[in-house]
């Protein structure tokens, strides 16, 4: 359930930025613009700020800046895995004027050690823009693709459909070949990564802000468009129900009673076996015994004076 959550030391609205949060819990956004005026004659006001929202404790602050550092808006943001945050394109300048960022110089923010560096890229000169896509690949690329220009009104006057991809192990560009059916131009739009895909949805697709609701696919491996993808499946060991864990329940407890009744006729069995044996054993004895009373003369030895019993015989 959503639930408004509240903030303390809340930064100045703006837009036209993009945010980045690392493993800590922390959100950084950095610049962005704020419109006054929805009209034709907008006026501007431009940011150079690092704010960042630390979601456990639901708290912002406002990292220091110099005076001289630049506005920045329009970009894309990508976080590296070292903590590095990769600004790419926008537009960039004073708080009076602004130009096109050159792709060429990469603005680079340390998240662990909250300083600034500029990464100069070498290899295919990319063109200028803003409002383009990028993701970050396993193997430390970040491809964008597409994106705009625009005029000093900010109207725009050309969308991109190229795909470049910046090594950020090398800052060197490179422009692939791609393959297929290629997706339209677009600017303001989103991109994911899934896997092996970079997936794009909806923006703006001409300079007359035709906006879209498709969605474009590029597998990234073989650099190639496709319309459709395979989603890998994992086999799992089928979930134990409730009936399940009853029957093992009752099927181990009828084992323990089976168990538990062979075991008392087996100690029935040799107790009977015991006492058959010692009645058997005892009959042996007394008749034995009997035997020995008829078989053997019992020997008399008189005594003076005591008259002989009148059962006793003399056997020869």
């Amino acid at each position: 359930m959503y639930r408004n959550q509240c903030l303390t030391l809340s930064f100045t609205s703006r837009n036209e930025i993009q945010a980045v949060i690392d493993n800590n819990g922390k959100i950084f956004t950095f610049g962005g613009t704020n419109y006054n005026s929805l009209t034709s004659n907008h006026i501007y006001n431009f940011y150079n700020d690092m704010n960042t929202l630390d979601i456990t404790t639901m708290t912002w602050s406002t990292q220091t800046q110099s005076q001289s550092a630049l506005t920045y808006y329009a970009y894309t943001a990508t976080l590296l895995p070292n903590g590095l945050i990769v600004y790419i394109g926008g537009r960039s300048g004073s708080k009076t004027s602004a130009n096109n960022t050159n792709m060429a110089q990469i603005q680079v923010f340390d998240t662990k050690l909250y300083t600034w560096s500029t990464k100069l890229a070498s290899g295919t000169t990319i063109a200028s823009r803003r409002h383009h896509s990028a993701v970050l690949t396993q193997d430390g690329n970040i491809i964008i693709y597409g994106g705009s220009t625009h005029d000093r009104s900010g109207n725009i006057t050309y969308v991109f459909s190229d795909i470049a991809v910046l090594n950020t192990n090398s800052w060197v560009w490179s422009v692939p070949r791609v393959s297929g059916t290629s997706a339209p131009p677009l600017t303001q739009h989103s991109a994911e990564l899934y896997k092996n895909y970079m997936i794009l949805a909806f923006g703006a697709n001409s300079a007359s802000i035709l906006y879209t609701n498709n969605i474009y696919i590029l597998d990234i491996q073989n650099y190639t468009w496709v319309t459709t993808f395979n989603i890998p499946t994992t086999t799992n060991p089928p979930k134990q129900t409730q009936s399940n864990v009853n029957s093992s329940t009752d099927q181990a407890n009828n084992n323990s009673s089976n168990l538990f009744i062979g075991i008392g006729i087996g100690m029935g069995i040799v107790i009977l076996f015991v006492i058959g044996f010692f009645i058997y054993k005892n009959r042996h004895k007394q008749e034995i015994m009997a035997t020995s009373n008829d078989d053997h003369t019992t020997l008399y030895t008189p005594t003076y004076g005591v008259p002989v019993p009148g059962n006793y015989y003399h056997s020869s």
